[in-house]
């Protein structure tokens, strides 16, 4: 705790700092103020003192344009700006460098707004809007407005909004920025451009969407094909609610399965909430654990659910983003950002759903994909409680967790195209089946999202063609058409791994894919509650030394963290290990009763 109070300390300070630089204090003695315009950095935008407090530049404010890194500096000698805010009309000519020299309408953006109070001038981004276009609309204070703002972001209350998070390279921030971005390009596009007021419709926008977070759609809707396993301890049901779309920021149906305990009442303060996310099974609809149940498929997590069960806990599973009964397909596979809101607002629709039933005490857990989405639920935690103050965050368990999505995949390339031992084949042909897998999931996932990967680019042609025939189908079939695939191209005539035709490698280097991958990443940030990590030690799909890496990273941020490793557990054998097993449940119950 003392280490973490120290490190709010300092980003405190470093705050003020910027702080000084802007407003009265950010220009020369001459007068100017100065600072950056950063979506990525936008040359082009028109910055002016916002005289009249209506969001926008008018023809007899003092004006200036940003260059091509950004920059701006805006002569204000002689106007009092106290109080005043500094705006950046973006036009659909100027260029973000996101956008590979592109202007905002090549690269099929719209015009669109962002804005700054002028005592904090240095920089002005979608988070200093959405703060700003707050502080003004609802008469808050900065602190209140900023906390309100990062907490519906997913984002710890003390990130610094005065720091250029391009320079400082992170994705994940840097990922939320362009959500933000978008929707306000979205925002304005629908927006009277002669608005007296634009701050307070953007305020509005985002407000309306906000409120709509969580909310239940239906619910105690019964599941009728249940494993035995799980049908003779709980009662089972679907849970349809909203969350935003991670392309367009639109509040979008999501569902969960809803286990309870069966025949027994809830204790008199109400059973506590486990948010459990499953591993990968596809990114289409049909491909989510509900419908392939009902439709008369396993669920691989049906013993450890029963075992969460008849300890006491309610049990609500999601299907993630995209994936559902009748949810048309548009999953964001291991997209950050999505995933914590599915998980989030789960627990807010679940507590609406059930109300007294449940204590309000929640946790998460998850597998594999779900081990990602159970840290990137953490990260979202604090806006359950923003929604619904009765609910109280506990902690996580999150199981071999996909993490350094770069590094793990780079790995595999570097593995497959340094094997030139014909004995060595088989091993470096493994890889290459694990990489086309995921590297197909996370591109197809990208499709949901505001920055799709470019199919025909990042993929050779064997590849290529696999994904558009193949992607979409589940986890077993792709992984066998994959598998099929790989055998065929391997009895071709000098085949070598190195040489299928399948990621690019110099493309993956690309800054696009890379920014795309980084944005995917959890842990970046301070993460609440108590989590325990458990990996197998013989797991060559979510590698020891990747996991290891994610744990330490976690410290590096103040979260409260463990790992523990099995010894000879694979990746889909390590959540049935006794020890591990035990060790689950003994953090739940430990966090539970904190």
């Amino acid at each position: 705790m003392r280490s973490r109070q120290a490190k709010l300390l300092l980003v405190t300070a470093g705050f003020v700092l910027l702080s000084a630089c802007g407003g009265g204090e950010n220009g020369s003695a001459d007068g100017d103020l100065s600072g950056n315009v950063i979506d990525g950095y936008v040359g082009g935008a028109i910055i002016c003192i916002d005289s009249n407090a209506n969001g926008k530049c008018d023809g007899n404010e003092p004006q200036t344009v940003t260059d091509a890194s950004g920059a701006y500096k805006l002569n204000t000698k002689g106007l009092s700006t106290a109080g005043l805010n500094i705006v950046a009309d973006i036009p659909d000519t100027a260029k973000d460098s996101d956008d590979d020299g592109k202007t905002l309408a090549q690269a099929g953006k719209s015009a669109y707004t962002m804005v700054s109070s002028v005592d904090q001038a240095a920089f002005i981004t979608p988070f200093t809007t959405l703060v700003t276009s707050k502080v003004q609309s609802e008469k808050l204070s900065f602190t209140e407005a900023k906390r309100q703002v990062m907490v519906s972001l997913g984002l710890p209350v003390e990130t610094n909004i005065q720091e250029d998070y391009l320079k400082a390279g992170n994705g994940v921030v840097s990922s939320i920025a362009r959500q933000i971005a978008r929707q306000l390009q979205i925002a304005q596009s629908a927006q009277a451009s002669n608005s007296d007021d634009r701050l307070k419709a953007i305020n509005d926008f985002f407000n309306t969407k906000r409120n709509g977070f969580g909310t239940v759609v239906s619910s105690g809707t019964a599941l009728s094909k249940v494993a035995a396993t799980i049908s003779s301890v709980a009662d089972s049901s679907l849970l349809f609610y909203k969350i935003p779309s991670a392309k367009s920021g639109d509040l979008i149906t999501a569902s969960a399965m809803v286990f309870t305990p069966k025949g027994v009442s809830p204790p008199a303060r109400g059973w506590p909430m486990v948010v459990f996310a499953h591993g990968t099974s596809g990114v289409s609809s049909k491909c989510a654990p509900s419908t392939i149940m009902q439709a008369g498929g396993g669920y691989v997590y049906e013993a450890l659910v029963e075992v969460l069960i008849k300890i006491g806990f309610v049990v609500v599973a999601p299907d993630y983003e995209g994936r559902g009964p009748d949810i048309a397909d548009s999953h964001p596979y291991l997209h950050l950002s999505s995933a914590g809101y599915s998980m989030a607002l789960a627990a807010v629709a679940a507590k609406t759903a059930l109300g007294t039933k449940l204590a309000g005490t929640w946790a998460m857990m998850g597998h594999s994909q779900g081990g990602h989405a159970a840290l990137a639920g953490a990260q979202y935690s604090g806006l359950a409680s923003q929604i619904d103050s009765a609910l109280r965050y506990k902690g996580a368990v999150a199981i071999a967790p996909a993490s350094n999505l770069s590094l793990a995949l780079s790995s595999m390339l570097d593995v497959i195209s340094k094997t030139t031992d014909p004995s060595q084949f088989s091993m470096a042909y493994a890889a290459l089946e694990t990489l086309n897998l995921y590297s197909s999931y996370i591109t197809k996932g990208s499709d949901a999202t505001i920055e799709p990967l470019p199919v025909d680019t990042v993929f050779g042609q064997r590849l290529k063609d696999l994904h558009k025939a193949s992607a979409g189908e589940c986890g077993a079939t792709y992984q066998t058409a994959i598998r099929k695939d790989v055998a065929a191209y391997s009895l071709t005539p000098q085949a070598t791994p190195a040489k299928y035709p399948g990621v690019i490698a110099d493309e993956f280097n690309k800054p696009y894919v890379q920014r795309m991958l980084g944005a995917l990443e959890p842990g970046t940030v301070y993460l609440p509650g108590n989590t325990l990590i458990v990996q197998g030690e013989a797991d060559t799909i979510v590698l020891p030394a990747t996991t290891a890496k994610l744990t330490q990273l976690m410290k590096t941020n103040n979260s409260e963290v463990t790992l523990k490793t099995y010894v000879g557990a694979g990746h889909t054998t390590v959540f049935t290990v006794p020890q591990a097993q035990a060790d689950m449940i003994a953090h739940l119950v430990t966090i539970f009763t904190r």
